[in-house]
């Protein structure tokens, strides 16, 4: 009877948890001149999404993949940045990591 109970209790949060998506996560694409476009056009992917009480907007490099801006905010409108924010600068000679305390 445990067994049954719990595999009933396993199945309602799974369905529960699939039925409402996260919405603290966005995605959106940027051309080169960092204008919103679609992703056939893109040169850079934003990702934003909350963790805890901050809200961070990591930006990639299509080309390589790789992470370039990563700053951090404390409102969802992205106008209160705290902690620390990152700009990465890939080079010959690897990552130049600059690092923005406000």
């Amino acid at each position: 009877m445990k067994n049954y109970l719990l595999t009933i209790i396993i199945v309602m949060i799974v369905v529960y948890a699939n039925a409402f998506p996260n919405n603290d996560t966005t995605y959106s694409y940027l051309d080169a001149h960092w204008q919103n476009t679609n992703e056939q056009n893109a040169t850079f992917k934003m990702i934003v999404f909350k963790t805890g009480n901050l809200w961070h907007k990591e930006i990639f490099n299509l080309t390589d993949k790789k992470l370039k801006y990563d700053d951090v905010y404390s409102d969802k409108a992205l106008k209160k940045r705290e902690d620390t924010s990152r700009n990465y600068n890939q080079s010959n000679d690897g990552v130049l990591e600059s690092i923005y305390k406000i």
